[in-house]
């Protein structure tokens, strides 16, 4: 693959920028010795700089619903595909693999995005508690995640009592009408409360 060599910069905060003290290092093909480009060489200054973007760009980032999100990362992995060629012949270009072996990691690399991208729509048990570790001060955490925890395993028993009551006395369907009327009534609180939800830094 022929490459016009040039001066690749950092990715920082939504641009490329160079790296702080300006300094580069050639990109070489292993095959050739011939140089494919130059990278920016990174220091403490440009790691700073990408730790305050990446904390900036959390609160607008965590603020898109989750199909905004997916959609990003969806795109991102279509422009990969799209470029499908490019990328395996800098990859074999840069690095010495063999074709087969920068196939599968493109083609790797593309289905990872897309499972992330997947990933923004499934809530996990575990999703609470870490909005609870971010909102909770830390002189109180241990004992707030702790009451989260019991109530939990009081809410699985209450639930499982509660249910076993209606599927009795009412009708075998009336755990679940009982239960996806409240699990709807709690998303509707949640997503009136969301706007409220702010990360708390230490």
């Amino acid at each position: 693959m022929e490459v016009t060599p040039r001066t690749y910069g950092h990715f920082i905060h939504g641009r490329e920028v160079p790296a702080a003290t300006g300094e580069t290092f050639p990109s070489v093909a292993p095959m050739t010795g011939a140089v494919l480009g130059w990278a920016a060489r990174g220091a403490h200054d440009d790691v700073e700089r990408a730790i305050a973007s990446a904390h900036q760009g959390f609160a607008s980032w965590s603020a898109r619903p989750p199909y905004e999100r997916e959609k990003i990362l969806l795109k991102c992995a279509d422009q990969i595909e799209a470029q499908f060629d490019d990328v395996l012949n800098l990859l074999i270009d840069e690095s010495g693999s063999t074709i087969v072996k920068a196939r599968y990691e493109v083609n790797y690399a593309i289905s990872v995005v897309r499972a992330a991208a997947g990933e923004a729509r499934r809530l996990y048990a575990d999703t609470l508690q870490v909005l609870i570790q971010q909102q909770t001060p830390a002189a109180i955490r241990g004992s707030v995640i702790g009451f989260f925890g019991l109530c939990g395993a009081v809410g699985i028993l209450a639930a499982s009592k509660f249910g076993g009551w209606l599927f009795d006395v009412w009708t075998e369907s009336g755990p679940f009408v009982v239960f996806g009327l409240l699990s709807f009534v709690l998303a509707a609180w949640a997503m009136f409360m969301r706007n409220g939800i702010r990360p708390v830094r230490e």
